[in-house]
């Protein structure tokens, strides 16, 4: 039987991330493994934002505190004895979803079906499928209420 050594949940603001942690948290207590928080901005939010400062350190250090804000809230799910990281990304989740796996080590990635903006009748456009195919990993598809 395959053992997962670690598990990646892609998050933001716009993921129902609870429903998906709980898939990781179940994962992670039968396998033993790590959970990997990966707090994704948003590139396009960052860009606008930039457009309407000059100042854009500060515009990072805001990103920063906003991120590590919501990786303490979400870690707080995850029960005692499941090891837990957060780290910060900048970039679309799509583009970000293969490449979190292969910096991280994950060998497991636990996903919202909005990251893909699937619609109700989980059509997959030709993009996203390319990305899953090419994975080196298994990803996991969870449905949202």
């Amino acid at each position: 039987m395959k053992k997962y050594q670690n598990i990646i949940v892609l998050i933001n603001e716009e993921i129902n991330t609870k429903q998906v942690l709980e898939h990781a948290i179940i994962m992670a207590n039968a396998f033993e493994t790590i959970i990997t928080l990966v707090y994704v901005v948003n590139i396009a939010l960052v860009i606008s934002k930039f457009y309407q400062s000059a100042n854009i350190e500060q515009i990072e250090l805001g990103i920063e505190k906003q991120g590590e804000k919501i990786l303490k809230e979400i870690s707080t799910i995850v029960p005692q004895g499941i090891k837990v990281k957060g780290v910060i990304e900048i970039g679309s989740i799509g583009s970000i979803i293969l490449s979190a796996a292969k910096k991280y080590n994950a060998d497991f990635i636990v996903i919202d079906k909005q990251i893909f903006g699937l619609p109700k009748k989980n059509c997959i456009n030709s993009f996203n499928r390319y990305k899953i195919a090419h994975s080196d990993c298994t990803i996991l598809i969870v449905q949202s209420e």
